[in-house]
């Protein structure tokens, strides 16, 4: 498309139509269409470019684009495509299209992405029922109606307690010779045999309420 056609819009600004420019340059592909002589960076204008062969460790293949600029890379197979799709960091969007129902399950099980659509593009960003985000590089959380009120909203946890510990009595309920012990452990190290006596079957009590515990909340 010419840069007279008006169904045809500018780069928001001459720096991007100048990056778009010497991603084209650096690509190491031959351009089907467009390509970088058709770029007119004072005009804004960048033509819809299709480049074929690019180098895969070309800056247009780890950069954004945010431009009309499409890179085709030929694999050898699945496997081959799949694992390039694996080297590189994580896409926000994975489009697969093939008739092919276990190839297209295959890649979606295989390549992490933020979002994923099969035989269509951009559906799963447009659809507001759905959560929509990145993973790893290309982003983190996801927003669209409730994901993006949880996503902005903070959870907080919030433990009321009354006692001096999970497994202790309420101050005002514990016995007149717990003080004492604990005194005694703390200061002088002594304590009476009866006193070891009331202290193993506190334990043993301890034990018993906490495996009840945990038996009640597997049930």
């Amino acid at each position: 498309m010419g840069k007279d056609n008006p169904n045809w819009g500018s780069i928001i600004n001459q720096r991007h139509a100048e990056r778009l420019k010497r991603l084209i340059d650096t690509s190491g592909g031959e351009a089907v269409c467009g390509g970088s002589a058709d770029v007119d960076v004072e005009a804004r204008h960048v033509p819809f470019t299709v480049l074929k062969d690019v180098d895969p460790h070309a800056p247009i293949m780890s950069e954004e684009i945010f431009g009309p600029i499409l890179p085709v890379i030929t694999v050898k197979n699945m496997d081959d495509g799949i694992k390039r799709v694996k080297d590189g960091e994580r896409p926000l969007a994975l489009y697969v299209f093939s008739q092919d129902k276990s190839f297209q399950e295959r890649v979606l099980s295989e390549c992490p992405s933020g979002g994923a659509a099969v035989n269509t593009a951009m559906d799963q960003a447009m659809n507001k029922d759905a959560p929509f985000g990145g993973t790893g590089a290309s982003g983190f959380g996801k927003y669209h109606g409730k994901w993006g009120f949880d996503e902005f909203t903070h959870y907080r946890s919030v433990v009321y307690k009354s006692g001096s510990g999970p497994l202790m009595p309420p101050v005002e309920k514990q016995p007149p010779w717990l003080y004492g012990l604990a005194f005694k452990f703390m200061v002088s190290g002594f304590v009476s045999r009866e006193t070891k006596a009331r202290v193993k079957l506190v334990c043993a009590a301890a034990m018993v309420g906490t495996i009840a515990i945990i038996v009640h909340s597997c049930i």
